[in-house]
């Protein structure tokens, strides 16, 4: 459980990047909002990855006025400042190719679980950062399983954020 410290923390994390991804049960379960509100700065394009659109539209991604991609498989539309492309979701090579030609350079995968670990199985992560804490927050979902180097853990409010990086073999 993130504490005020730790969600600032990531807060400017997120004001440092392009662009910040989710998948369509972080969005329905979480109702995020994805911006910068604990940190000044710019928020990042805000995307989402929902293959059959599944989502309610009174979500705060739908809602707020900020631009949001929707990477889905069902329509290409833009409604207001949500963007709908349609393409596998699948496949983070996709998205991500159609991110770089619209100027994204750095994208941060915020959730849930299967978006994440999708991302690490495919190689395609380059730094992560796991914030792991002492308090129990009923059963949760399992977390992401990933290997990586550790390059620092920081102690913060009873947290610790262990920051990784991919190892990268060179032949």
């Amino acid at each position: 459980m993130s504490t005020p410290v730790t969600m600032r923390l990531m807060h400017r994390q997120r004001s440092l990047c392009d662009a910040i991804v989710v998948g369509a049960n972080t969005a329905r379960i979480d109702n995020p909002s994805l911006t910068t509100r604990y940190w000044p700065g710019n928020s990042p394009l805000r995307v989402v990855l929902s293959h059959n659109l599944s989502l309610p539209d009174i979500l705060t991604l739908f809602t707020d006025g900020r631009p949001t991609i929707v990477y889905n498989g069902v329509k290409n539309e833009t409604v207001g400042a949500v963007e709908y492309v349609k393409m596998d979701t699948a496949s983070p090579q996709a998205w991500l190719e159609d991110l770089y030609r619209r100027g994204v350079t750095s994208v941060m995968v915020e959730g849930g679980t299967q978006v994440l670990q999708e991302m690490i199985d495919a190689g395609m992560w380059d730094e992560a950062r796991v914030e792991t804490s002492q308090r129990r927050v009923g059963q949760g979902v399992a977390a992401p399983v990933i290997e990586g180097s550790i390059i620092s853990i920081r102690h913060i409010d009873g947290n610790n954020i262990t920051t990784l990086a991919q190892t990268v073999s060179l032949r």
